[in-house]
């Protein structure tokens, strides 16, 4: 049962307050189909996210990606403009699954209709390994031969590149 400290408003609410506060883009860390159709049509960019637990799913043939953008991005009401977003999210130190999950993910799209909907992955603190000073940073050895993968690809499809920094939010 919900209590004071968890209650949340109304999602028609949230997506009044997103509005009335000036935000064009949110994002969610997994696909939530209610929170999808209430932003539906507001011009509120969405960053959809894939939980790691389905990266492997995802990663592993056409089919289950195809199944998982039916299941979560097709059959909501949610209609993607030109201007939504959809991410893949590796918090964690990055996997080889992540690094063909924003590949195949962006081909079924393709297929769906939905080509528009940019596809791409978040990294980790955990994925830089020199961090000061700035200009001298630099990826760890597993992140740079996993990620010399999804670069070119996001490069290719004009995606953005996601960092997570704080991950106790």
């Amino acid at each position: 049962m919900p209590t004071g400290d968890n209650l949340l408003p109304p999602l028609r609410i949230v997506v009044g307050m997103l509005r009335d506060n000036g935000f064009t883009t949110v994002r969610l860390y997994a696909p939530e189909r209610d929170a999808l159709t209430a932003l539906g049509g507001t011009g509120i960019r969405v960053v959809v996210g894939a939980p790691n637990d389905v990266l492997g799913t995802l990663a592993s043939g056409v089919a289950a990606a195809a199944a998982w953008v039916r299941d979560n991005i097709r059959l909501t009401r949610w209609s993607p403009s030109g201007t939504s977003s959809w991410a893949t999210r590796s918090p964690a130190p990055i996997r080889s699954s992540s690094s063909v999950v924003p590949a195949m993910v962006h081909g079924v799209l393709a297929m769906a209709g939905l080509g528009h909907i940019k596809v791409t992955t978040s990294i980790s603190h955990a994925t830089i390994g020199v961090h000061f000073p700035p200009s001298a940073g630099e990826f760890t050895d597993e992140a740079k031969s996993l990620l010399s993968f999804v670069i070119p690809f996001l490069e290719e499809t004009r995606a953005p590149f996601l960092a997570m920094f704080n991950e106790n939010l």
